[in-house]
């Protein structure tokens, strides 16, 4: 439900991958604590940083898949933020 929500608000076309809630996919790549990997259509690991890098993502997709012609920033989002309760 959260990734059909995420893909709703973000508008977001690409595969996600979620973990189960006993983070299998978590331990069996590292049991970091916010990692990021790319995962080309074969399902081969093309990058991955132990701390994710919004920065790093970016160069890296833009190395694989190649750039884009006008890149979402948050703020193009409009997104309401609102700390937890």
């Amino acid at each position: 439900m959260h990734v059909k929500e995420a893909k709703r608000t973000l508008g977001t076309e690409i595969p996600w991958i979620v973990d189960r809630m006993d983070n299998a996919i978590r331990h069996a790549l590292g049991s970091r604590s916010n990692p990021e990997f790319l995962i080309d259509p074969g399902g081969k690991i093309i990058h991955k940083l132990a701390w994710s890098s919004p920065r790093q993502l970016r160069q890296q997709l833009e190395k694989f898949v190649g750039p884009v012609e006008k890149p979402t920033r948050i703020e193009d989002l409009n997104m309401k933020t609102a700390l937890p309760i």
